[in-house]
């Protein structure tokens, strides 16, 4: 998940080691690596994570202003205008959009430390997209412009991105943050994203 792998002993480094049995199952509900996928299933499941993101991203700009703390963006850090993007132009509109269903069991993110570890996976998967993007531009006769923006995360920025993530997870452990509850939240959104992906696999 990381550019690097993470210092051990650091919050990251126990972050990726404590989820990465999840990380492997929410791969197994994740079509995009499926030799079967073609540009129907791709779009239904950007609408299927569409449904997830407005809600947590919604959720998870109240804890705006403690991150910028630390100097991070969250609202240049929102993919949910990406995957509205990618939508508009795979042929939906903007009603189709506004009609999506949205997941309404989200990680509870009680604290701000429970937050961290909700956007270490959103943060997390931009890294992944990369990869994906690599694979399926070529597949689905798609570019960063229509269709695949998404997964282009921050583009060439996406390493240095990452980068200042991490550096500001660093940060926030240093301040004697609550590791296990950092923990907790990443779980909790890697449980329940799967969850909600693997509700939408009809026609996939």
């Amino acid at each position: 998940m990381a550019d690097g792998p993470p210092v051990a002993g650091s919050l990251l480094a126990r972050l990726k080691s404590e989820t990465s049995h999840l990380h492997s199952r929410i791969e197994q509900v994740v079509p995009l690596l499926r030799p079967e996928l073609d540009r129907p299933a791709y779009r239904r499941y950007l609408e299927r994570l569409l449904g997830y993101l407005r809600p947590i991203e919604a959720m998870l700009a109240g804890f705006a202003a403690s991150w910028a703390e630390y100097g991070l963006d969250f609202e240049a850090r929102r993919k949910t205008q990406l995957i509205e993007h990618d939508l508009l132009a795979l042929g939906r509109s903007p009603e189709d959009l506004s009609a999506l269903p949205l997941c309404a069991d989200l990680p509870a993110a009680r604290s701000l430390d429970e937050a961290w570890g909700c956007l270490y996976v959103l943060e997390g998967s931009t890294l992944g997209g990369q990869v994906l993007l690599r694979t399926l531009g070529p597949r689905l006769h798609l570019s960063r412009s229509d269709g695949l923006s998404f997964l282009s995360g921050y583009g060439e920025r996406t390493g240095a991105t990452w980068k200042a993530f991490a550096a500001a997870v660093g940060d926030f452990d240093a301040g004697g943050c609550d590791r296990p509850a950092v923990v907790r939240g990443a779980c909790e959104t890697f449980a329940t994203q799967m969850a909600w992906l693997a509700g939408g696999q009809e026609g996939v």
